[in-house]
């Protein structure tokens, strides 16, 4: 039996723009969303949690795998919530129910399946289709890449990551007024 999903679709634009107007723009990066998650694959975070609000949600991006001769991504996003209510089982025989508990530490999982479709003129542009499902948004999605990104520049020690980020970061800097 075939299911109708929704999906919605979505631009994402990776490219390196100016902090303000009037400022220049750094000319000597490039990015590539292939080349991105490859390097998150390699990073091994694949599958690495980011926990937010006081940890009671996290994302995590699994299952990716990358088609360089289609230009395209596909994986799997999951955000899992400690505070969802139970889940049920149904018994199809005589048709009753029960709650499935969780262990503490566990959360309930929602999973969605997420395409790029990138074109080789403009690598840092990716068209994504991503299954609609409530309580995960293109903007946790983001949010889950940002955080995996972060952490690798700041925390992991693998010498590809050093040198793949390049000068230093805005949110790094310390402003005195």
């Amino acid at each position: 039996m075939s299911e109708t999903i929704i999906v919605t679709f979505h631009q994402l634009n990776a490219q390196v723009l100016s902090l303000s107007q009037g400022s220049l723009k750094p000319n000597n990066i490039q990015l590539n969303w292939l080349d991105l998650f490859e390097k998150l694959v390699i990073w091994k975070y694949e599958g690495f949690h980011y926990p937010y609000l006081n940890s009671k949600f996290c994302g995590l991006i699994d299952k990716i795998k990358i088609d360089r001769t289609q230009c395209r991504i596909d994986l799997v996003f999951v955000v899992a919530d400690v505070d969802a209510e139970p889940q049920c089982a149904r018994n199809l025989t005589d048709n009753t129910t029960r709650l499935l508990s969780r262990n503490a530490g566990e959360a309930a999982d929602k999973r969605v399946h997420v395409v790029f479709k990138g074109d080789p003129a403009q690598p840092c542009i990716a068209n994504i289709a991503m299954e609609h499902e409530r309580g995960v948004s293109t903007r946790v999605f983001i949010n889950t890449l940002n955080y995996l990104f972060r952490h690798a520049r700041k925390y992991n020690q693998d010498q590809s990551v050093k040198s793949f980020f390049i000068g230093e970061h805005p949110t790094d800097r310390l402003f005195v007024s």
